[in-house]
């Protein structure tokens, strides 16, 4: 683009100088010879001169059009394939986002979870649904009963202790249920589940927390801990996932 600008700009000022020299040409024939008018092969150079000056004056009013369309052809152009490579990226992400999303089955989920009257056969189902498409290591379905979330349901929970009650806000998992946010902790250091959830002294590497939203409201609550991080289906679908839990919650 920037050599069509100087071709452009080169076209013009050779035409302004041809005009210039032709002009200046006029000027020195008229004033060499005083009988210029009388001479017929003067008048005739004459007329051949300004028939130059009006052909370049053309000329380079051409070419400098030639380079401007063809200047702002290649900015549509450009402009076009911007537009082309923007739409192409939105639908590869697009479809990266759907092949995500299709890595976790929420329909299967709640087949196998929504069948169940007291929160013991609830939590039960969940958590093996749940071992059905992820590497759950442990899970925990806790019930809020007046704000106190309290276990109801255990997946490969080997510890002597049950996991500890929890009220609203209080610790990490109570946060989750205050705030109605699920949480997610990545590469754990060895033995620290003890500490950030009701796990006990499990060693994984990663643990997600997520709230059981029924009306907006935290109704309950899961911990599933896994040996491998959690794939972006999951991730993905965590909010829906949440609140559909909840909708076949039971009262």
């Amino acid at each position: 683009m920037d050599e069509l600008l100087k071709y452009r700009q080169k076209i013009t000022g050779w035409t302004i100088f041809l005009i210039a020299i032709s002009v200046a040409a006029i000027a020195i024939m008229l004033a060499a010879a005083p009988n210029f008018g009388k001479n017929s092969y003067a008048l005739i150079l004459l007329v051949i001169i300004v028939a130059q000056i009006l052909i370049a004056s053309k000329i380079g009013l051409m070419g400098t059009k030639i380079t401007s369309i063809y200047m702002k052809s290649e900015d549509e152009r450009a402009a076009t394939s911007q537009i082309i490579d923007d739409q192409y990226e939105k639908e590869v992400d697009q479809k990266m986002k759907e092949t995500a999303d299709s890595g976790f089955d929420l329909k299967a989920l709640l087949d196998k979870t929504g069948k169940n009257s007291d929160w013991k056969s609830f939590g039960d189902a969940l958590l093996y649904a749940f071992s059905k498409q992820m590497d759950v290591a442990v899970g925990i379905v806790f019930q809020n009963t007046d704000d106190v979330f309290s276990p109801t349901a255990t997946f490969a929970y080997y510890n002597d202790e049950m996991p500890q009650s929890f009220k609203i806000g209080e610790g990490l998992s109570g946060q989750v249920a205050k705030d109605r946010k699920p949480m997610f902790l990545n590469d754990l250091p060895s033995k620290s589940l003890m500490i950030v959830s009701g796990l006990g002294q499990i060693e994984v590497s990663n643990l997600a927390i997520i709230p059981i939203l029924k009306d907006d409201n935290a109704v309950g609550l899961i911990e599933i801990a896994t040996f491998k991080p959690f794939e972006n289906g999951f991730v993905n679908k965590i909010d829906e996932i949440s609140n559909a839990i909840g909708g076949v919650a039971p009262l």
